[in-house]
């Protein structure tokens, strides 16, 4: 059996994605996911004729602060909720929160495990938390496999000074395991340019301060004085940002639209079969499954640089930007939209790379070799 550790589990349908494919592959798999609320116990389940899901509702507002009780915690929990003699491999989803977890089960019970890196990794716990760096240290060492989400989020953390001196320990552990996205964007693949709206763009996601959609917008209505048919739709909602995107919306009806949050994927994709770019310029991102969303639609894409999906395309998909800079934000939508022929053909992206059947294949196959 397998048991996966997902602090996330009920906030995100990325790994619900994963599992559900190892589910009908017949893999044995306990999905342990320790939460605040208890309000969220059956986010993202789904039947599974061999997964069994644990919500546990153990994390208190004192562990928010003192990590090692939170991890102390949790172990002993497991310990109480999942059969651990059966199980043969731990797949942590993170490399702190998850992945301490991991390691004091394999001291106590010799289970072996692989690590997955993410972007909270790098940019809190490893900028943040010096208490714990010594900690990660040793969850890395005592992996059986070390895996990134993107090239982008290996590349950075084997060149973090906190890890210094371990480069041989990346090379023989480390490998790179895209995220997929849901089948309905790789069955419907629509990979043509959208030249009836060549000035038209969007954005799909939340409006905070992370995913700075403010900055966006005004990129935007500065640049209709050279694109006067420019238009910006806007999917999404939520965050600290949303009513001062909403008042911008307001104020720029000719050249803002908000559609509000959608999640029926037959209606996300005529919106963004009206658009010719996808843009998101978020400041930190782990991998932004929606911007393949959009690329499986035939959209260009504007992205941060050195975030999400940097470095996974050999081909000229797209502008990456520093996302605080306004001025490179600016002169990148202009040659999206305006110079169209730059770019790749989306036609040459190799989509089935991120078909979620093909990467539980593969993760089935790490298991199997660490086993």
């Amino acid at each position: 059996m397998i048991l996966h550790l997902c602090n996330d589990f009920a906030g995100s349908t990325v790994h619900a994605e994963l599992y559900r494919r190892l589910d009908a592959l017949g893999v044995p798999q306990t999905v342990y996911c320790p939460i605040r609320d208890a309000q969220l116990a059956g986010n993202n389940a789904f039947e599974g004729q061999n997964t069994q899901i644990v919500y546990s509702p153990i994390l208190k507002k004192i562990h928010r602060a003192m990590f090692h009780l939170k991890v102390d915690a949790v172990v002993a929990d497991v310990e109480k909720k999942v059969d651990l003699t059966a199980v043969k491999c731990v797949h942590a989803t993170t490399l702190f929160s998850d992945g301490a977890v991991a390691l004091q089960l394999k001291k106590k019970y010799g289970i072996p495990y692989v690590v997955a890196v993410r972007n909270t990794d790098i940019n809190v716990f490893m900028r943040y938390m010096p208490h714990l760096w010594l900690l990660h240290r040793d969850i890395i060492y005592q992996a059986q496999k070390v895996v990134f989400i993107s090239p982008n989020l290996q590349r950075r953390t084997c060149q973090h000074w906190t890890l210094a001196g371990m480069k041989k320990v990346f090379e023989q552990k480390g490998e790179v395991v895209a995220n997929g996205i849901n089948d309905y964007w790789l069955e419907n693949l629509q990979l043509t340019d959208n030249v009836d709206f060549p000035h038209s763009l969007v954005y799909v996601g939340k409006f905070d301060d992370n995913k700075n959609v403010e900055r966006l917008i005004h990129v935007v209505l500065e640049l209709r004085r050279e694109i006067p048919d420019i238009h910006l739709d806007l999917v999404g909602g939520d965050g600290e940002r949303e009513e001062a995107v909403m008042q911008l919306v307001r104020d720029n009806a000719d050249v803002l639209a908000y559609h509000g949050k959608i999640f029926d994927k037959p209606l996300l994709q005529s919106i963004y079969l009206k658009n010719s770019i996808f843009a998101m310029i978020s400041k930190k991102e782990t991998f932004g499954l929606v911007y393949l969303e959009a690329m499986s639609q035939g959209l260009r894409v504007l992205f941060t640089r050195g975030e999400g999906i940097d470095g996974l395309f050999e081909q000229k998909v797209g502008e990456k930007v520093n996302p605080l800079s306004a001025n490179e934000i600016r002169d990148a939508l202009r040659q999206l939209l305006l110079h169209p022929e730059q770019y790749e053909k989306l036609s040459a992206v190799e989509f089935g790379r991120f078909n979620w059947e093909q990467i539980a294949l593969h993760y089935l196959e790490i298991y199997n070799n660490i086993i």
